[in-house]
């Protein structure tokens, strides 16, 4: 039996009416990610294809093709959630191993399922390709979503602001759907490090920018 990730928003924290103040604090603050965001990727780094956008508070209540007209993304499937995810059969017996991280990062679709027997399958054909000489075993792979606590302590981002961009762990591997990498056009949307900023990149420049901490694969 296939075990989905669920990747639904949690909107069940009540929002608390900030004052005038906090909110322009707030607002300053969204914008001046949403440059440094820029800045750093678009000159600094030659990501010619990057937009951001900032979304409304209730963006998270719309559906998917009320997000893809608001951000004129190509299509719903170019909608795109980062999670962070946990290895909850790690084996510390192989922690020396480079190629058996506990954490790793996973980058899909909200209009695909996420199938975690599949990550468990694409990590451990990644281990074994890279370490023949000590392969480990099947049952030592089994992920499930990390903690928040975990998630916020790799990424410095908090929930559903996760983005693969300047992470405090800048070693993180990435799986990226294959359903992304076959996209046409080659463009998604992801968090921005903000609850509210969305970024778009191409496929292409994010594969340049992350280059060998990326695996592509059929997570769905």
């Amino acid at each position: 039996m296939e075990d989905q990730v669920e990747l639904e928003e949690n909107n069940s924290e009540p929002q608390r009416n900030l004052t005038r103040e906090e909110q322009l604090t707030d607002t300053i603050d969204s914008i001046h990610t949403m440059l440094s965001f820029t800045k750093r990727l678009k000159v600094d780094y030659g990501l010619l294809s990057l937009q951001m956008a900032r979304a409304p508070h209730d963006y998270y209540s719309w559906n998917l093709e009320k997000r893809q007209d608001f951000l004129q993304a190509p299509s719903i499937h170019s909608l795109c959630k980062t999670i962070v995810m946990k290895n909850s059969e790690y084996n510390d017996e192989y922690a020396s191993d480079p190629y058996y991280p506990k954490f790793i990062m996973v980058i899909v679709q909200y209009s695909k399922k996420l199938i975690s027997q599949n990550i468990a399958a694409i990590m451990k054909n990644y281990q074994r390709d890279n370490n023949k000489e000590k392969v480990v075993g099947k049952k030592f792979f089994k992920f499930r979503l990390a903690d928040e606590a975990d998630a916020f302590e790799l990424s410095g981002y908090k929930y559903n602001s996760i983005t693969p961009f300047f992470m405090k762990n800048d070693s993180l591997k990435i799986i990226l759907s294959k359903g992304i990498y076959d996209l046409d056009p080659k463009y998604f949307w992801l968090g921005g490090g903000r609850v509210e900023l969305k970024l778009g990149v191409s496929v292409d420049e994010f594969m340049q920018f992350f280059g060998d901490r990326v695996i592509v694969g059929e997570i769905s």
